[in-house]
């Protein structure tokens, strides 16, 4: 079963990218105008 790795199983970097749910921050700063100017 290879489909654990496409979730992210081990990985926070691609479970951070599979599931944006999970990553708080992660929706936060391209929604924060302050944070795309700088």
């Amino acid at each position: 079963m290879h489909g654990e790795r496409d979730t992210g199983f081990g990985d926070p970097a691609k479970a951070a990218k599979r599931r944006p749910t999970a990553v708080v921050p992660a929706p936060a700063i391209p929604l924060d105008p302050r944070r795309a100017a700088a």
